[in-house]
């Protein structure tokens, strides 16, 4: 559109010349008077439009820059989530090397149970106390307590489990090493107690201490789980519930 109006000016100026006589010098100057006018108002629109394109470009690149922005940010919020969440699957925390923070996001507070994973030595230890697994995964101890500020070393993998109330198989609970409440893991009441360890079982609470040193078989009746009360296994055993 400009160059049409550019174009249109010259031929004007060319036809008025060419119309006016050499002594007509009046209307000359008259006509290109008008005309200067005319191109120096063509100039500024086309001074206004690039002005226009400009802005028009400038708030083009702010939209771009802050859909970018927006765009960084959730991504970086995602990934910080999936980070934290790959900590925790399922409620179990998958825990490595290095030492953790009781009651941080990565090691909440709690009673877990702990499984040793690692396909070597593993250890898990504080200022209280010590696990550890010699021979490579698989081993479980039962009802560790993480508390608040304590600061816990890890050696090796292994995964932690909220406790929850055991289930029985037809009145039966098999029970591995580790510490068991009253009431809270297992139901109150009066048991047969038969151990079922390889090797060395213990069964113990402050009042009563129950034990067997060669393996497996060796069983005891009438012994009673009271409400509250901590129970210290070290091996393996099953609790049958009387009626």
């Amino acid at each position: 559109m400009k160059r049409i109006s550019l174009l249109g000016v010259t031929l004007l100026s060319a036809v008025v010349f060419a119309g006016c006589s050499n002594g007509d010098s009046a209307k000359v100057k008259e006509l290109e008077e008008k005309i200067e006018k005319l191109q120096s108002k063509l100039d500024d629109s086309s001074t206004d439009e690039t002005s226009e394109d400009e802005d028009e470009e400038d708030e083009d690149f702010e939209e771009s820059s802050s859909s970018s922005e927006k765009s960084y940010k959730s991504t970086k919020e995602s990934s910080s989530e999936n980070t934290k969440s790959s900590e925790s699957t399922n409620g179990d925390l998958e825990l490595f090397d290095g030492e953790y923070k009781g009651g941080d996001s990565y090691l909440p507070t709690g009673r877990y149970n702990l499984e040793f994973v690692g396909k070597g030595y593993n250890s898990i230890s504080n200022d209280d106390g010590f696990w550890e697994n010699n021979n490579g995964g698989g081993e479980k101890i039962h009802g560790i307590e993480i508390e608040k500020g304590l600061t816990y070393s890890i050696s090796g993998d292994v995964k932690l489990t909220k406790t929850k109330k055991i289930e029985s198989s037809d009145g039966v609970y098999a029970l591995y090493g580790g510490k068991y409440i009253g009431g809270e893991d297992l139901p109150t009441g009066t048991y047969d107690l038969s151990f079922i360890g390889s090797g060395y079982n213990s069964f113990s609470d402050e009042n009563g201490f129950w034990e067997n040193n060669n393996g497996g078989d060796e069983r005891y009746h009438g012994v009673v789980i009271e409400q509250g009360e901590i129970y210290t296994l070290e091996g393996e055993l099953e609790l049958t519930l009387l009626q």
